[in-house]
């Protein structure tokens, strides 16, 4: 591998679009321009607050302080405090399990443990937050299923008008999430725990909200691509293609899933999409889409002891310009490796900047929301921390590409660039 220093300080410029392309600059949502980008996040899994003792499966005598109660209590105790001293930080994530039997007594627990707080919380649900109409307990599920899709939060999310459907959408600059709960899937091959049309849902949304315009998209749900989620009947091959063609087309730079509970010792977070074999290629031949168990907030569950092994986990996400950094912490807030031997890694998101004539003053510098100067092309290029990994998106070992209508920049270049860029601008 190339030096890393070396690959983000060199920048390309390569000339030459077709004008058909010009004429498709689509802009989604106003937001800051690559170069300005800031969207820093927390993220964890598995609350899972029980109704009949200290945590699921514990001795009913088991001390508090020994809990799966008070290792969530802390984690989310821990996350709130750090976003708090950092007014960067702009939510938490919850990718699901909140209670353990869908009971609004742990439902009250789940709230009561993110007091002043519930407004940052960008939570969904997971299968143990969840039950079918059949069940006699289904209306305490509808109560947690309706609190999740409307209760109040830091930043307006986008619903749909079916009541029963819980999944949800919000944008962070130009960065666009999507909430959706357990799985992005229609139909439960269970029957117990209902995906309430979370892909109908999915693909619904990115239309509207994304379109063609290349901005990164963030998803969240329960069940992830682990051999757990995966092996154990969770998750079927054909709910797997089904999900990977309604987001090829879409610039999918992280999933953040829960249900298998890493304890903060663990380095194994980072469990990927994989293309599935049936499914169609993206038109970027990625193969597969990055993803992370974001973590368990009550460790591995069901523990009464004080084992260090068994301490809850969250992730701290920062997406500045072009590159995202990740990082995971236990329930106290120390540092953990993500990776055997890392305690951080980072990923560059693309490398592919556009400066074009577009009508409408593009943002982004995407193809179809080209930046409309150099200067804002320079900017985003110099946001490539020369210190940041390559990571798995792409083969990126040429840093920044710059692409220049043809038209527009002939002659001598006067502006103050990167002596890297002014040799080959031509």
């Amino acid at each position: 591998m190339k030096n890393k220093k070396e690959n983000c300080s060199r920048y390309r410029v390569l000339p030459g679009l077709m004008a058909a392309l010009l004429l498709l600059a689509i802009s989604s949502r106003p937001a800051p321009a690559v170069a300005g980008r800031r969207v820093h996040f927390l993220a964890t899994a598995d609350t899972q607050y029980a109704d009949h003792g200290m945590c699921g499966g514990c001795p009913q005598n088991c001390d508090y302080l020994l809990s799966d109660w008070f290792r969530a209590d802390t984690t989310l105790s821990t996350m709130h405090t750090k976003r708090i001293n950092d007014s960067t930080i702009r939510g938490l994530l919850i990718s699901g399990d909140l209670t353990q039997n869908w009971d609004v007594d742990e439902w009250i627990k789940y709230k009561n443990a993110n007091e002043g707080g519930v407004e940052w919380l960008y939570d969904g649900l997971g299968n143990h937050d969840t039950t079918n109409p059949e069940d006699s307990s289904y209306a305490e599920s509808v109560v947690i299923r309706d609190w999740v899709r409307n209760h109040s939060r830091d930043t307006a999310v986008f619903i749909l008008p079916a009541v029963h459907n819980p999944n949800y959408s919000w944008d962070w600059e130009d960065v666009h999430f999507v909430q959706l709960n357990t799985f992005p899937a229609d139909v439960d091959i269970s029957t117990v725990n209902p995906y309430y049309e979370s892909l109908t849902f999915l693909m619904a949304d990115l239309p509207p909200h994304v379109a063609t315009s290349g901005r990164p998209v963030v998803l969240i749900h329960h069940y992830g691509f682990d051999s757990f989620s995966l092996l154990q009947g969770w998750v079927t091959e054909a709910q797997l293609e089904d999900y990977w063609n309604a987001i090829k087309d879409y610039n999918v730079i992280a999933i953040f899933t829960g249900h298998n509970h890493l304890t903060a010792e663990r380095t194994d977070s980072f469990q990927p999409f994989r293309k599935p074999a049936g499914a169609d290629s993206r038109p970027d031949g990625r193969t597969q889409i990055p993803a992370w168990i974001s973590g368990s907030a009550m460790g591995r569950g069901g523990v009464c002891s004080f084992d260090p092994q068994e301490k809850g986990a969250f992730m701290e996400i920062d997406i500045r310009g072009q590159q995202m950094v990740l990082e995971r912490y236990d329930q106290y807030g120390d540092v953990q490796q993500i990776e055997s031997g890392r305690s951080s890694v980072c990923y560059t998101l693309s490398n592919d900047i556009y400066v074009l004539n577009t009508a409408n003053g593009g943002q982004f510098g995407t193809l179809f929301n080209a930046f409309t100067t150099l200067q804002q092309a320079v900017a985003a290029a110099e946001e490539f921390d020369p210190n940041c990994d390559d990571g798995d998106l792409k083969a990126r070992d040429e840093g920044p590409v710059v692409h220049l209508e043809p038209t527009r920049f002939t002659g001598p270049i006067s502006i103050d660039v990167p002596m890297q860029l002014r040799r080959i601008i031509p």
